[in-house]
Formats: C-alpha cells, structure tokens, sequence
C-alpha cells in the first residue's frame, strides 16, 4: 500500500512562503491549493537539493487572466530555488472540463494530495471508465507506434534497440499503472504491473517483466534487443487489441 501523502519536512517553509504569496496575489480569488506528485513520496531526502523533485502544487482561482500569470512570473524564480514546481493556475471552470480529457494525470491528483488552503477543489469528482479507456487506448497505440517507428530509426541495430527498450520501462509501468486503475486495481510494484495484464491474450508475461525490471535497476546487455523486442512488440500490439475489443464490447 502507497504510504499516505504528506508535505516534507524540508519545504514546510516553502510551502508557507508560496500560500502567502498566492493569498497576497489573489486574496479571496485563490479557492484551494493542493499539492500532489512524486515530492510527496520521496521518502527519505536526498542529502544534495538538486537530487530532490520539486514539490507539484495545484492552485484554483475563479478565473486566470494575464494579470496573474505576469504576477507569478515574478515570482517564479524565488519557488524554483525554494524546490517548489511553479503552481499549476486552473479556473473553477478549468477543471471540471479538464477531466474529460486528462483523466489519468487528475486521476492521480484525485488519489493522492494534501490540501494547502481553501477547500478540497477534487470533492466528489472522479474520472468516468470510458474517459479512463479513451485515454488507456491513446497511450497504448502511441507507445506502439514509437517502437514501431524506433526500431526502423534504429536501423535494426541490437544495441540501438536495446535502448529503444530501455527508454520503454518507464511509458510501460506508466500504461499498466493506467491500465490497473482502468481494471478497479491500484498497484505500485513491477509485480503487480504484470498481474494487471497477466490475463490478456497474446501478452508475454516474462518479456514485459523484463522490461518492467529495469524501473527497479535492472540492465539490459547490448544483444539484448534483438531477443526482447519481437516479443515486447507483440505484447504491446496485443495490449492495443485488447483495448480496442474492450471499446467495441463497451458499445455493444
């Protein structure tokens, strides 16, 4: 289970600094700030600052004009050096029409943040299944083209495309997160990864464990790629089919 969010201890001053700062800018217009992202799951920190992620806020104002953006741009700098990510500045309206087409990333706010001020701006709002498929699927055919289209650049080179998978683990472990959340499963291991897709047809469970290895510190030699990438391949294409038969049977 995913520890539960919270602010580290080496920004609790940043954060009051940026809550000041966006209270002094906005006053009653600022009507939450959350934030969200990998800084709140660092675990233990970093001893050099710039190993650190910058820590992902989220600020909700009734509307964002060009006045504010040129206001935070002022202050921009100081934040960054603060270890903060400039705050993302959503409308009230911004937000709801926003889940439709970024289900997954709000998804993963939805999930997991802590409120700086004002109120939860993510109460009883939840991505819907089909948006949740729409965007699996888009993710799924794009990384099925960039391999396609990678192993061609490669020149159908084994060391070249062993880097082609190499680059993969990451797109990978982040489409069967989505996958898992589309299937009603949260998971967080490269064991559980696997188990997401496990039961699809045509995947080969060892190849994409292999691949999802690598998020973990696992190596690929440089031959690797001529024996992992048909299998990888086929698995993706078959991931691809299986989200287009689920969007057909959806329709039904």
């Amino acid at each position: 289970m995913s520890p539960a969010p919270a602010i580290p201890a080496d920004l609790t001053s940043a954060v009051d600094v940026l809550r000041g700062d966006l209270r002094g800018l906005f006053g009653p217009r600022l009507s939450s700030l959350v934030a969200y992202g990998p800084r709140l799951f660092a675990g233990p920190v970093p001893s050099r600052p710039a190993e650190r992620p910058p820590l992902n806020t989220l600020a909700l104002l009734d509307k964002v004009t060009m006045d504010d953006l040129q206001a935070c741009a002022a202050r921009a700098m100081a934040w960054r050096g603060a270890g903060l990510a400039i705050p993302l500045l959503l409308g009230q309206h911004d937000l709801a029409r926003s889940l439709d087409v970024f289900p997954f990333e709000y998804g993963d706010i939805i999930a997991r943040h802590v409120v700086l001020a004002g109120s939860d701006p993510f109460e009883n709002l939840t991505p819907i299944p089909e948006d949740l498929r729409r965007a699996c699927e888009a993710q799924a055919k794009g990384h099925l083209i960039h391999l396609r289209e990678g192993f061609v650049e490669a020149g159908g080179r084994p060391d070249l495309v062993t880097r082609l998978l190499e680059r993969a683990a990451a797109p990978l472990a982040s489409l069967l997160g989505h996958m898992g959340r589309l299937r009603g499963r949260e998971v967080d291991t490269v064991e559980g990864l696997v188990h997401t897709v496990d039961d699809v047809p045509g995947i080969l469970v060892a190849t994409v464990r292999e691949i999802l290895g690598q998020v973990r510190g696992a190596t690929l030699a440089n031959d690797d790629g001529r024996r992992l990438y048909p299998d990888y391949l086929r698995s993706v294409e078959a991931l691809v089919d299986y989200l287009d038969g689920w969007a057909s049977s959806s329709r039904a």
